[in-house]
């Protein structure tokens, strides 16, 4: 047989269960008198009698993808007479088989095995065999949906138990197959995924099955979701609890949901608050003017004042930028940004001068990002002085800046011992050699001339450096 001829037999209407692979023996194969191939019966006898006294993992799982039908069909009873809970992946595998026999085989072999002790394995497996309902071989939604209940009918704890497994498959397969069933506590179910603080997806979830819930026993679950550390999670549970008519009780939980490190839920309270005629923006401007505010609060308001891009709050954020903190001053500058972008070049010295990494940082942003402009000698000197190597391993690779300072600094002019040394680098051939294989103004130097810069700086600051630099 030849491979053409084994496509063909695999589709029309399923390929017999002897059909072998090309190369080799058929079985049961007729001989030109009408007798059965001798050599093939002879072959598949002995693969048969391997199978029915397979002990191993490894030979289970090797019959179970065998080529002979009726050796896969065998090594899913020896399964079940060993208990073989290792090869269930390779026995859920069957349920999709080509061979309608071997198929049912496998769905006689789980119903078997599920016993009320079994279903913790058998939830594992929960995942692929919910794939299955997006295969086009058969339509498996029947089976699907019967196993589903027949695992809830044995042992239902273990099914709801699986809602935290480590795997997040079979944590959202276990969850789903709840659901669908409608065969559980569903109050219990929402209030373990929220404790349980493992899966943002499942937590989502949770909230939305909250609305079928009755209405006494949605609020103790909604404070639940309000303390999630997803941001879409509490952003939903604000959204629940804001829905209605309003009342002193709503404003208070929209004022706290405009103090949310994240925009999710301050996006839903500064909705219900602007509905009420009340000015969100004024809020925080009244936060701002509390000295005793604390540090997180503080950059809550600056950044959702920033995200206004309002220049008449410029000032604001000027006077926040000399706070204590280092987040707040960090949050006070980027703010700054958007509201005063004229200013740009100015507030990228002061991020840089900052004896914080994270608030430097910024300067980067400002140059890379905003297009601000910041004279190369400069950088290099402050960030020699305050020995902040990775961030001047960044500046140095950016192309358009070290050539700028190399093709236009003075000979004269005071410049830091980086720069003198990159300006002798340059002139050197290997340093044309490099510059010319870089392309100027796109963006980063060629991976040699960053490799030569990083070793440059090591030497100019005393430290030792990784010879390659990151972006």
């Amino acid at each position: 047989m030849n491979v053409l001829a084994w496509l063909r037999g695999l589709r029309k209407g399923g390929a017999p269960r002897d059909l072998p692979l090309p190369g080799m023996p058929a079985s049961p194969k007729k001989t030109a008198t009408g007798r059965p191939d001798q050599q093939a019966q002879q072959f598949l006898a002995q693969a048969l009698a391997r199978t029915r006294h397979a002990l191993t993992v490894a030979e289970l799982s090797q019959a179970l993808r065998g080529y002979s039908g009726y050796v896969r069909e065998a090594a899913l009873a020896r399964c079940v007479e060993l208990r073989s809970w290792d090869n269930l992946p390779d026995m859920v595998e069957r349920l999709n088989d080509w061979v309608p026999q071997v198929r049912n085989a496998a769905q006689i072999a789980l119903k078997t095995l599920l016993t009320p002790e079994t279903v913790p394995q058998m939830v594992n497996a929960l995942p692929a065999v919910h794939a299955l309902l997006h295969k086009s071989r058969v339509d498996h939604g029947a089976w699907v949906a019967d196993f589903g209940r027949a695992l809830l009918a044995a042992n239902a704890a273990a099914v709801i138990d699986g809602v935290r497994a480590p795997d997040t498959k079979v944590r959202r397969a276990c969850f789903e197959l709840l659901v669908q069933q409608h065969t559980f506590d569903a109050t219990a179910l929402i209030e373990r995924i929220l404790r349980s603080r493992i899966d943002n997806v499942l937590a989502s979830r949770a909230v939305e099955l909250c609305s079928t819930l009755p209405a006494a026993q949605r609020p103790a679950l909604y404070e639940l979701a309000l303390a999630s550390p997803y941001p879409t999670v509490r952003a939903e549970a604000l959204r629940a609890k804001l829905t209605g008519e309003p009342s002193p009780e709503k404003d208070r939980l929209a004022r706290a949901g405009l103090l949310d490190l994240k925009s999710h839920a301050r996006a839903v309270a500064g909705q219900y608050l602007s509905q009420q005629g009340k000015e969100v923006d004024a809020y925080y401007r009244e936060l701002l003017a509390q000295p005793a505010m604390p540090s997180a609060h503080r950059r809550v308001a600056i950044a959702a004042l920033g995200a206004l891009s309002n220049l008449a709050d410029a000032t604001l954020f000027r006077q926040q930028a000399d706070d204590a903190h280092p987040l707040v001053r960090h949050a006070a500058l980027a703010a700054l940004l958007r509201a005063a972008p004229q200013e740009k070049d100015a507030i990228a010295l002061r991020a840089l001068q900052d004896s914080d990494p994270q608030v430097r940082g910024l300067a980067l942003h400002a140059v890379t990002r905003q297009g601000a402009y910041m004279d190369f000698d400069t950088v290099a000197r402050i960030l020699e002085q305050c020995r902040d190597i990775p961030l001047l391993q960044r500046f140095a690779s950016i192309e358009w800046l070290v050539a700028a300072v190399l093709d236009q600094a003075s000979d004269t002019a005071p410049v830091s011992r980086l720069v003198r040394e990159l300006r002798r680098w340059r002139a050197s051939p290997e340093g044309k050699q490099l510059w010319s294989e870089s392309r100027y103004g796109k963006g980063w130097l060629p991976a040699g001339a960053q490799a030569v810069i990083a070793a440059m700086i090591g030497r100019v600051i005393g430290q030792d450096l990784p010879h390659q630099v990151g972006h």
